[in-house]
């Protein structure tokens, strides 16, 4: 059955301008998810506009619906091939934290310990591919501490700060912006990303196998790796840049903030400063601050 339901998830998003929340809406009522599986029209009963036009404008017909089918199961084969996991929304491994958002993908991709997805503690470390020295070592030095205290390290396998959360935690999960199939994005976090499988983590994607990698992903991802953490600390941040957006998503989601306060700031990390005045952060100085953090986490 919970097969089934992931098929049929993953050829619903096959029609045109179908997305996660109408899915959502169509599976909130009483549907047979395996007779849905190779037949299509319970959705002509569908009182959802967008569903209705699908049907209506010819969007939906047998040929296609066993075309959608063949689709998803060649490409629940080569998952499968590949040692990739594919889990719905209403399987019991999908991340219960995205589930506390107002919206999330129905279906997640992963491969290596989907275990960690429900880890008791998450965090998400995420900055600058550019960092400072100084940031570096607040970087190592913040992601061993909080591996030494039971936190997976959420970030989304960038250069710079990501990149060394991830090299620096015991647990890890990278949030990548393209199938699982393709060459990791960027190619010089290659090993990287076969070091997190080695020691452990896992890699997870929105994306289904064959998709190649495009700017509008790389900012679309940056919502789940923040709806992953149980909070999100950033190291360093310009004004502008893919961190902003991570940030604007964690306070859409209401998570806790915090961003590290430097004696000096330059163009890299002019971000901190600005963020510093926003009443939504804890500013990181000290142990005694992170420890107030980690708290505010796990309330």
């Amino acid at each position: 059955m919970m097969k089934n339901k992931t098929i049929l998830i993953m050829m619903l998003l096959k029609i045109p301008r179908i997305g996660g929340q109408t899915v959502r809406k169509i599976l909130n009522r009483e549907v047979d998810v395996d007779k849905s599986v190779d037949n299509w029209h319970f959705l002509s009963k569908s009182e959802i506009t967008i569903v209705k036009k699908a049907v209506t404008g010819g969007k939906l017909s047998d040929e296609i619906w066993e075309r959608y089918h063949l689709e998803v199961l060649e490409e629940l084969e080569q998952a499968k091939t590949l040692k990739i996991e594919v889990i719905n929304y209403l399987d019991e491994f999908y991340p219960q934290r995205l589930l506390k958002l107002q919206r999330f993908p129905v279906i997640l991709y992963t491969k290596g310990d989907s275990t960690l997805l429900n880890a008791k503690r998450m965090v998400t470390i995420v900055g600058t591919r550019k960092p400072t020295e100084f940031g570096i070592e607040c970087d190592i030095e913040l992601t061993e501490w909080l591996s030494d205290h039971g936190y997976v390290v959420v970030s989304g396998l960038a250069q710079g700060c990501d990149a060394y959360a991830h090299d620096t935690a015991e647990m890890t999960i990278a949030v990548v912006a393209h199938g699982l199939d393709q060459p990791i994005y960027p190619r010089s976090n290659t090993q990287l990303s076969k070091s997190i499988l080695e020691r452990g983590g896992l890699l997870i994607t929105t994306y289904p196998l064959g998709t190649k990698v495009i700017p509008q992903y790389l900012a679309a991802r940056d919502e789940w790796q923040s709806g992953l953490g149980d909070g999100v600390i950033v190291i360093e941040t310009g004004l502008t840049g893919g961190t902003n957006t991570t940030i604007n998503y964690a306070l859409k989601q209401m998570k806790p903030l915090a961003i590290l306060k430097y004696d000096e700031y330059c163009k890299n990390n002019l971000g901190n400063k600005e963020f510093l005045d926003n009443p939504n952060f804890d500013g990181l100085v000290g142990m005694d601050t992170l420890i107030n953090f980690v708290k505010r986490m796990q309330r």
